[in-house]
């Protein structure tokens, strides 16, 4: 008797356990969101992060699922089967995604920070862009958890990675991590880019509703895929959370975040096959700034044979890239310039300098301090970095504004500029050759009047040439090098 009810049992169960799989399969994908594509062309990579593999790309208006979402990125699957990850920015959802905990963590844990000062960083590892800092007794919300390191969210709403090392964990949520009013909170935003859109959602394909200008400050309201939210006084907005840095008493100094970008060099160019792999942070021209192009038939500006202008990137609170083990970009820019300023002095020529200590420039001064030295010649010295701690190498920037025709009549002085740089660098450093390169994004480059060109000596982000950056000996050939460039290009024109 018992075995026949065994055997129907064991009927029953193969009946019913391949219809509970079939349910199970159907409400996981009842739950997933579908999403249109609104960038023109949009890469897929292997993973959430532009230091990816790129595995391929979908055009404007293709229709995807979404399976989960991974702070500002999207895990996609195509009706071919195929998977992977997008940028959410350029996605227009129809439904909710379900964000899962990281592994390891159960979502909502509370944390108190125990280190005096700690890092939050965008992704797990000091290789990501620095995105805050946050003090001691700082009580942040667990998201989610990679080894040694916890995805948080600050009682403003922000998130980021801290290191495990320095929070002490427990069980109870925080009940203040909540994305958070402004009235509550006390945190502000200031405007880093110089002209940025106001949106009515959390990314470029929503409408504009304004303005802001660079140092402008706005309550913060909270933050959503990599956008804040802010409260202006036209009523609520979004803008990008890469324009803009944090102020707050738990923040001490929320970085711009490019691709970055990147900011990580993901700047204000959308995430498509067209948006550039390297370039110093923070120098880049944003899709929204409105700059007031030149007066057409200008005269040349008056230059001095024998001046040079020098801008030693970054400085104050802008700290640049950041080195692999945490270094700041804005030292070795400074450090280097006044070795090439202290060469061309001894060799007879005047130099004048954007900065010459620890101090902020907008871009704006940058353009403005150029504009009125009347220098023969204007260098921007930079550290370059990368999300991809591989990536090495030397290269030069310059760019010809086709709509100045004070630009377009340098031209060729200003390419010529460029390589005669590139070469000098290559010589004396021997690092990877990058090539020169003409790229409007860079502020510095664009609006300039003079024969200008922006510098990378090298990645601040690749270990062994962070550690080169920081060794006297070879800053001194680096500033070497840019000071025989300089002479080598000012020796071969007639001004």
């Amino acid at each position: 008797m018992f075995a026949r009810y065994f055997t129907l049992i064991r009927r029953h169960l193969a009946i019913l356990v391949p219809v509970l799989l079939i349910l199970a399969v159907c409400v996981v994908q009842a739950q997933a969101a579908t999403g249109v594509v609104t960038a023109t062309v949009l890469n897929i990579r292997e993973g959430p992060g532009t230091n990816y593999t790129k595995t391929g790309s979908l055009l404007k208006g293709a229709q995807v699922e979404v399976v989960t979402q991974n702070g500002p990125w999207s895990k996609i699957r195509l009706k071919s089967g195929i998977t992977g990850w997008v940028h959410s920015d350029y996605l227009q959802l129809s439904t909710a995604v379900q964000t899962p905990a990281s592994s390891g963590t159960v979502q909502a844990k509370s944390g108190m920070v125990t280190g005096s000062v700690v890092n939050v960083r965008s992704g797990a590892g000091i290789q990501y862009a620095l995105k805050g800092k946050v003090s001691r007794g700082t009580t942040v919300t667990i998201l989610g958890q990679q080894p040694s390191w916890l995805n948080v969210r600050l009682a403003n709403g922000v998130t980021g990675w801290i290191h495990a090392d320095y929070v002490q964990i427990t069980e109870a949520p925080a009940a203040n991590n909540q994305v958070n009013s402004s009235t509550s909170s006390g945190a502000r935003i200031e405007v880093t880019g110089s002209t940025v859109n106001l949106r009515t959602g959390p990314g470029t394909n929503y409408g504009t509703q304004g303005q802001v200008k660079k140092g402008e400050q706005l309550p913060l309201l909270g933050e959503q895929g990599g956008w804040y939210r802010v409260q202006t006084s036209r009523g609520v907005a979004y803008l990008a959370g890469w324009l803009a840095r944090v102020l707050t008493t738990e923040t001490a100094s929320a970085e711009e975040i490019p691709s970055s970008t990147g900011n990580p060099e993901e700047n204000s160019t959308e995430e498509t096959g067209t948006v550039p792999d390297t370039g110093p942070e923070g120098y880049e021209t944003v899709e929204n700034e409105t700059p007031v192009l030149p007066e057409e038939n200008q005269p040349q500006p008056v230059m001095v044979a024998n001046r040079v202008a020098l801008d030693p990137g970054h400085g104050g609170h802008d700290s640049g890239a950041t080195g692999y083990s945490g270094s700041y970009e804005k030292d070795v820019n400074l450090a280097v310039a006044k070795k090439v300023a202290e060469l061309l002095r001894a060799a007879g020529f005047e130099v004048l300098m954007s900065r010459e200590d620890d101090s902020y420039l907008s871009l704006t001064d940058r353009v403005d301090f150029a504009n009125s030295s009347q220098a023969a010649a204007f260098v921007s010295i930079h550290c370059n970095g990368s999300t991809n701690p591989e990536t090495n190498g030397t290269e030069v920037y310059y760019y010809i504004d086709q709509d100045d025709p004070v630009v377009v009549a340098q031209a060729g002085e200003r390419a010529r500029f460029a390589q005669i740089m590139q070469n000098s660098l290559l010589r004396a450093l021997g690092r990877k050759d990058n090539g020169v390169r003409d790229n409007k994004n860079f502020v510095v480059i664009r609006y300039t009047q003079i024969p200008a060109i922006l510098v990378e000596i090298a990645y601040l982000s690749n270990l062994d040439e962070e550690i080169l950056l920081h060794d006297p000996p070879f800053q001194d050939r680096a500033a070497q090098a840019i000071a025989d460039g300089i002479m080598e290009y000012l020796g071969s024109i007639q001004v």
